[in-house]
């Protein structure tokens, strides 16, 4: 027999979303061994190695915890602000001012798949079958039944169900047309990238730096820049992928980036930044002035070039940056999932139910202000209903 010894292992869940918005647990592990010589011992060395997510390197995983932490906050902003342009018609000005704000959070969504990528494709990280249907589908599974029916009592109290209208069917039909609440159909991107998650996983672990670089170039190619040909000519390229959507690009190139098989330097990164922003901003003014669907329609696509650019820019400069949390950005990254879930009907109830008009108070800084209390109590509650036994796992 060896003589080992296994120091304590300390179980960190990082909470996994995306969207959305997914739990993901953070564990790290460290262990000496004098003579590998016992079986037993080793096999369970190993199980603990496999089930860690990023070996030794705890700043990385703070970087992607405050990622997600702030592209929540970015998702509340941007909800606010679409919705209260929609429900109160602004000025001219105020709507180029809060239709500005909205596309410049775009990078928000992304930057969460990007996150899910960066942890569950690195092969360190180990996902049985057992462990993706029992604990990741099923608890987007269980979120969809369970707030599919949550927000219908929120409709039902707040008046907008018309009288006789049958509560079975209505359920029915939301859960599966995924005609209820705009924010839902996340979870629904999210439980098909997690179906086909071994498979991306295989695919992860075998290229090679430059097989990736080229399956990124190819996917962007024809995932974002034909998109936004056929966006603004209105007609469907002859040349397509069979993968009709871009969410793929951003998971892989969340993993590129996290493990340096893509490297994009800092100074690319900020001019990324700088032009994708002030493109977003330009073309959103011309849609408000000009009134225009196809510039519409371009700047809140995912697939559009210039949120691709301002995601991947955004995303690789928090990867560059490489910053250490603290406990306020640690508990917005642990209750990230539940306010995306969560501030939606704080925000119908706000500015639907009760009539508030941001814009009448402050204008655009009404619709900030507002934005930011809506982020504020929708924290409060998940914190809150977390600590109610079960809720955290599925929170």
């Amino acid at each position: 027999m060896s003589d080992k010894k296994e120091k304590e292992i300390k179980d960190e869940e990082v909470l996994e979303q995306e969207d959305v918005v997914d739990e993901t647990t953070s564990e790290d592990v460290e262990v000496e061994e004098a003579v590998a010589e016992d079986t037993e011992a080793d096999t369970e060395a190993q199980s603990s190695a496999e089930e860690s997510i990023i070996i030794e390197q705890p700043n990385r995983i703070d970087y992607l915890g405050n990622v997600r932490a702030l592209a929540a906050l970015a998702i509340v902003i941007l909800h606010s602000c679409l919705i209260a342009v929609q429900t109160h018609l602004p000025s001219e000005m105020n709507h180029m001012v809060a239709s500005s704000i909205r596309n410049l959070m775009m990078w928000a969504v992304p930057c969460f798949v990007m996150v899910t990528g960066a942890l569950l494709l690195n092969p360190e990280k180990v996902i049985s079958y057992k462990k993706l249907f029992g604990k990741y589908i099923a608890r987007i599974l269980y979120t969809l039944f369970a707030f599919t029916a949550i927000y219908i009592l929120a409709d039902y109290l707040m008046e907008e169900i018309e009288p006789g209208t049958s509560l079975l069917k209505l359920y029915v039909g939301n859960l599966v047309f995924d005609s209820g609440w705009i924010h839902m159909w996340y979870l629904y991107m999210v439980l098909a990238l997690y179906l086909l998650m071994p498979v991306y996983k295989a695919v992860a672990s075998k290229l090679s730096d430059s097989d990736f670089k080229y399956v990124l170039a190819v996917l962007f190619v024809f995932q974002s820049v034909l998109t936004t040909v056929t966006v603004f000519t209105g007609k469907q390229t002859a040349f397509f992928i069979g993968t009709y959507t871009i969410f793929p690009f951003y998971l892989l190139m969340g993993y590129a980036i996290s493990s340096s098989k893509v490297k994009f330097n800092k100074v690319l990164s900020i001019i990324g930044l700088i032009a994708g922003a002030l493109i977003s901003v330009g073309l959103t003014i011309l849609s408000v002035q000009t009134k225009s669907t196809t510039l519409g329609s371009f700047l809140g696509n995912y697939s559009s070039v210039v949120i691709v650019v301002l995601a991947v820019s955004i995303f690789s400069l928090a990867a560059q940056a490489n910053g250490k949390s603290n406990k306020l950005l640690k508990l917005m990254d642990e209750c990230s999932f539940g306010i995306y879930l969560v501030h939606m009907i704080l925000i119908k109830w706000f500015y639907t139910y009760l009539g508030f008009n941001p814009f009448s108070h402050g204008k655009i800084f009404g619709v900030i202000v507002s934005s930011v209390l809506v982020y504020i109590a929708s924290l409060g509650i998940v914190f809150v209903i977390r600590l109610i036994p079960g809720v955290k796992k599925l929170l």
